[in-house]
């Protein structure tokens, strides 16, 4: 179904106080600094400035029309997944804890997606929503780094809230981020943000993440991809020469961080041969949709699956420990959790977006630098969160809502590619 383009990009502005609320809110969420400030903690200053936000929002809908949501396929898929996610509650194995995650984690964090989505439907407004989440990603970093703390291993952690795994994520989503800020004249003291590029990249390799430096080899071919295709000259000239330095400074990464990365292929590596290890868990994640396809495990419920588990049942007669794990990987955790389709909606919502961010750019205008950099971002993301149990976290469905806001607008009067990628199962597309 179609419907007559409208130039989004001419719709009045969010009110200043509505939008820095927002902002406000969506830093605390990604960078978690109210952990670091006792008071702030205490007042519980994000559920504070996100109903705040909230609620100027909705009194201010004029600008951003809460009935354009059913106008687009990434709110349509995420309302989709919304609904299933309700729905495996009472099928869920264990009911309470898929009430609670729906209400403590997943309400909380598709509320941060709609207030994403309303204030970044504009040209100006994605470009400040974007730069929002890329100070959250910088500051986040820098956090890592003051407060110093480790892992048992010797791994830099992300603070107080994430571990390396999560903080390396967020490095390599971020890298593209400063990158386009640096080459966007539409930003101030654009050249100054490179000064967090040694930062991000120093985060991943601190944290010793394999899960991270996958994803920084992903977007590394993303770079010298769009090098190759039908782009901006200033976005080709930053694929080719971004991804070769960073192919070529590789090598020259600390030898402990290379030896670390060699263990990625190793087959004495815990993840191949242990029950707990990911190898294991990802192929009983897979077996828990098989067992339950409409509705998963139920939402939240992937380690009581695990503790159900045949395996889980054979250690408890031998007298030995099972760990309770999560799944290690987004993409499979929504599949066990809620079933085939909600696990293929999360995918699409992924993949679809960077697929359309960069159809966006090829069709529309090619002066415009933010989708094909924020595909980028979202492939390191993708690869990163492969390794990663980052399907309900605030930075996941922030990233989500940016997409869906920068592909919605348009040009004028003229429609930009925005429509969905071809479903694989039936072959059909879902127009924007």
């Amino acid at each position: 179904m179609t419907h007559s383009a409208t130039s989004v990009a001419a719709l009045p502005e969010v009110s200043f106080l509505t939008r820095w609320a927002v902002a406000a809110a969506v830093f605390l969420a990604i960078s978690k600094f109210h952990g670091y400030i006792s008071v702030l903690a205490v007042i519980r200053a994000p559920m504070l400035l996100s109903v705040t936000a909230l609620i100027l929002l909705f009194l201010d809908r004029g600008p951003w029309r809460p009935g354009d949501l059913t106008r687009h396929w990434i709110p349509k898929a995420t309302g989709l997944l919304a609904l299933i996610a309700l729905g495996s509650i009472p099928f869920g194995i264990y009911q309470g804890k898929s009430l609670d995650t729906f209400n403590e984690v997943l309400s909380r964090t598709l509320l941060i997606a709609l207030m994403v989505w309303a204030v970044a439907r504009t040209e100006k407004g994605a470009l400040f929503i974007t730069r929002t989440l890329t100070l959250s990603i910088i500051v986040a970093a820098m956090l890592a780094f003051i407060l110093g703390r480790e892992d048992n291993t010797g791994r830099l952690a992300g603070g107080y809230s994430y571990d390396p795994n999560d903080i390396a994520l967020m490095g390599v989503t971020g890298i593209p981020l400063v990158i386009w800020w640096a080459l966007d004249k539409r930003n101030k003291y654009r050249f100054l943000i490179l000064a967090a590029l040694p930062l991000l990249f120093q985060v991943v390799i601190k944290s010793q993440s394999r899960g991270g430096f996958l994803g920084l080899l992903a977007m590394t071919a993303g770079f010298l991809l769009i090098g190759l295709g039908p782009v901006d000259k200033r976005v080709k000239k930053a694929g080719i020469v971004v991804g070769l330095l960073i192919v070529m400074t590789i090598p020259f990464f600390p030898t402990s961080y290379l030896t670390q990365m060699k263990t990625i292929t190793s087959d004495d590596d815990y993840n191949q041969t242990s029950i707990s290890g990911r190898k294991e868990v990802w192929k009983r994640g897979f077996g828990y949709a098989l067992e339950r396809p409409l509705f998963g495990v139920g939402l939240g419920n992937f380690a009581s699956a695990e503790g159900r588990s045949d395996v889980s049942t054979e250690r408890a007669e031998q007298n030995k420990g099972f760990k309770w794990s999560t799944a290690h990987n987004s993409y499979i955790l929504v599949l066990a959790e809620l079933g085939f389709i909600g696990g293929s909606c999360f995918a699409i919502l992924i993949f679809g977006s960077i697929i359309a961010l960069f159809r966006h750019h090829r069709a529309g205008s090619r002066k415009d630098l933010l989708p094909p950099f924020f595909a980028l971002a979202m492939i390191g993301f993708a690869a990163s969160a492969f390794f990663l149990s980052w399907a309900y976290y605030d930075m996941t469905w922030a990233l989500i809502a940016t997409a869906g806001a920068i592909l919605v607008r348009r040009e004028g009067t003229t429609p930009a590619a925005v429509g969905a990628p071809v479903l694989p199962v039936s072959g059909r597309r879902l127009r924007a």
